[in-house]
């Protein structure tokens, strides 16, 4: 009879070992808590770093250091075509053709985009897929195009993009900065 009752007392502490524990719910709740708030800060910084960024329309003029920039107009294409020169989108893909007027307000001759120094310029399709520039030998790409003081130039800058960007609904957003200029255009 006592190895009975010895038997059930310990039967029912395994049971009792078995059951939910508040605290660990607690602990798994706050891990979860915290997963939510790291998910919500990622969310705000990303806000945030667009907030950098100022917002402009397409046709305004904005500074990009000893630069004015305005972004004129865009368009779509699988070929981009300047005099007797052209360059064709891979298949699948189309270019977006970004066409500026540039003044350069500094004292010596310089490019805009230049490899180290120049504006970086990328394109992103419905806030998260990013395209760089494709950089072509035409004449007119302004990662090429050397600007007198005081002088003005018009000029494109390419970047290839596939179909489905091009022809889908969602938003398309032009990024460029220059040191701390940085300026947003939304094209779509």
């Amino acid at each position: 009879m006592k190895k009975l009752i010895i038997y059930l007392f310990m039967f029912c502490l395994f049971l009792s070992g078995c059951g939910n524990n508040p605290i660990s719910n607690s602990s798994t709740n706050d891990t979860s808590r915290d997963k939510i708030d790291e998910k919500i800060e990622e969310e705000s910084k990303i806000e945030q770093k667009n907030e950098e960024f100022e917002l402009k329309e397409i046709g305004e003029t904005f500074k990009l250091e000893d630069w004015e920039v305005t972004l004129e107009s865009f368009e779509f294409n699988k070929t981009i075509v300047k005099e007797r020169v052209s360059t064709k989108a891979n298949e699948g893909n189309k270019f977006l053709i970004l066409n500026f007027n540039v003044i350069n307000n500094g004292t010596e001759a310089d490019e805009l985009m230049k490899q180290r120094d120049g504006a970086s310029l990328k394109a992103v399709y419905n806030d998260k897929y990013d395209y760089e520039v494709s950089v072509t030998l035409m004449d007119g790409d302004l990662h090429h195009e050397n600007v007198r003081p005081l002088s003005t130039v018009k000029g494109f800058v390419a970047i290839e993009m596939p179909d489905k960007v091009v022809e889908a609904s969602e938003n398309i957003s032009i990024f460029m900065e220059k040191e701390e200029d940085k300026v947003q255009i939304n094209i779509r």
